[in-house]
């Protein structure tokens, strides 16, 4: 594909957009923009100013141009989901927001699919079930909004039930949420991290009341955790690192099984504070 200069203008229900065709080549060939060019990548000859009138959403047409633009995905919440997915069809984009989108999929027994579920398209760190018909996901918090980085979505619909609040110094804060771990009393224990915000919270499964908030110290800063776990005698388990991938405290509570990035297993002496006591 040449050098691709030229500005395109479209007038998408009444409102005018311009772009360039390097950005709308971004939408590769099968795409509806896919038509604006000819068989070399050049656009299709036109008249001086013309535009392409496109009798659809405005709203949802900007965000799908940012898509093509940045490669991120970022749908305003005055943009309803159903219609959004409709557009992005209809032109061609689907695979590009799914590839973009940060949502969950969940499938019932026999494999198929529900609803997919996003938490305000924010980067989701960790999913988890209070039950068969409800899912928690905890996701990072959205510059300059107040509202919870935890969201109890339907696991049926994908429809939000609710949001837990966090609330520090008599106010709610924003925050961003990570691992999250539930035990048998019906406690959910959340790493949050935010503006004075840094440590764990303990929050009431059904009723959404926080409980509890174990802050971070220096010699154990919860806030970098990437898992923790609940097991029996002992309310948290233990932190996991940066240097590892993934891991599961056994049973008996003594050790951890772990993943390091190059997929190497292997064990912590959970009993031990020496980095160490693993094998």
């Amino acid at each position: 594909m040449g050098m691709q200069t030229d500005k395109v203008r479209f007038n998408v229900g009444g409102k005018i957009f311009e772009t360039s065709a390097t950005t709308l080549s971004s939408a590769r060939r099968n795409s509806m923009f896919g038509a604006t060019f000819d068989d070399e990548w050049n656009l299709q000859p036109r008249q001086v100013n013309e535009e392409y009138f496109i009798d659809r959403n405005p709203n949802c047409f900007s965000v799908l141009l940012d898509l093509l633009r940045t490669g991120e995905l970022c749908v305003p919440p005055r943009v309803p989901d159903k219609l959004f997915y409709k557009e992005a069809l209809y032109y061609g984009l689907l695979d590009h927001v799914r590839a973009a989108s940060r949502i969950v999929r969940t499938y019932d027994w026999m494999l198929e699919e529900y609803p997919p579920i996003n938490f305000n398209y924010q980067k989701v760190n960790d999913v988890g079930w209070i039950d068969s018909d409800n899912i928690v996901i905890s996701a990072c918090e959205r510059s300059g909004r107040q509202d919870s980085g935890i969201g109890v979505f339907s696991s049926s619909s994908g429809n939000l039930k609710h949001t837990f609040q966090l609330n520090h110094e008599n106010q709610v804060k924003s925050f961003t949420v990570g691992a999250l771990s539930f035990n048998s009393d019906g406690k959910m224990f959340v790493v949050c991290r935010g503006t004075g915000i840094n440590g764990i919270g303990v929050w009431d499964q059904v009723t959404g009341e926080e409980t509890d908030f174990f802050h971070k110290t220096l010699r154990e800063p919860l806030c970098n955790a990437n898992k923790i776990q609940c097991f029996n005698g002992i309310k948290l388990g233990p932190r996991i690192n940066d240097n590892v991938q993934d891991g599961i405290a056994m049973e008996e509570g003594n050790s951890t099984c772990v993943v390091d990035p190059d997929e190497n297993l292997g064990f912590m002496d959970i009993r031990s504070t020496d980095a160490a006591a693993s094998r």
